[in-house]
């Protein structure tokens, strides 16, 4: 009825041409998949792997210790552990401060799907100082699309002032009681950090390295004192 297949035979040169021009691109596409798959599939097992071999691991590495060496690295490895710990703890709870203020902002605005936005910066807002910033840019535009100028505005000024508020005051005054650390060299450890991190990986270094700072500060102070 339609006459779809004297279409197709008109226009098969245009539909081969057009499907050549997807191949590479899709095959580029295919390969990251894969190559992503392999990534998270490697990863999975280097954590089972920790997680079954960990304990051994370490209860042999104690055991060529004498007694009292023994309850030195011990100890020291507990307290490493509880300011790490710690700082995930603190993390989770800054993020999820986060995501409940942008929850309640869209709920508030009449934007759609408040509760999956808020999720999103919940995650996203774990990278410390930066992920803020970031989880805001693609919430306030949707906020500017599906609820208009004012939901935009009203959420972009409501980000602008949590991430400053995060940034200087919620992160160094949680992380410091959660890791036990000063404040300024919390904010300190962040800084340097990103740059040594962005120096060595580019953008995404800079991001990992932002996120190990504050736990690997916590532990060089344990060790600092240890060593003391």
């Amino acid at each position: 009825r339609y006459h779809v297949q004297s279409w197709v035979q008109r226009n098969t040169p245009k539909l081969a041409g057009y499907a050549q021009s997807l191949a590479k691109p899709a095959l580029t596409a295919g390969k990251g998949a894969v190559s992503v798959v392999v990534e998270l599939a490697t990863l999975f097992v280097l954590v089972l792997l920790l997680l079954l071999e960990g304990p051994k691991m370490w209860s042999w590495t104690l055991g060529q210790m004498t007694p009292g060496r023994q309850a030195t690295v011990t100890r020291i490895a507990a307290d490493v552990s509880g300011k790490v710990t710690g700082y995930m703890a603190g993390n989770l709870l800054t993020s999820f401060t986060a995501g409940t203020v942008v929850f309640v902002t869209l709920q508030i605005l009449g934007v759609p799907f408040p509760l999956l936005w808020g999720l999103w910066v919940a995650l996203v807002d774990f990278l410390p100082m930066i992920g803020g910033a970031l989880a805001g840019i693609p919430t306030v535009l949707f906020a500017l699309i599906a609820g208009g100028p004012t939901a935009g505005i009203a959420t972009a000024v409501v980000f602008a002032v949590y991430t400053q508020i995060e940034n200087h005051v919620l992160n160094p005054v949680v992380m410091s009681k959660t890791v036990r650390i000063n404040p300024l060299l919390v904010f300190i450890a962040v800084l340097v950090g990103a740059s040594l991190g962005s120096l060595i990986g580019g953008l995404f270094g800079g991001f990992v390295a932002a996120l190990l700072a504050i736990p690997t500060a916590g532990a060089l102070q344990v060790l600092v004192k240890e060593a003391w």
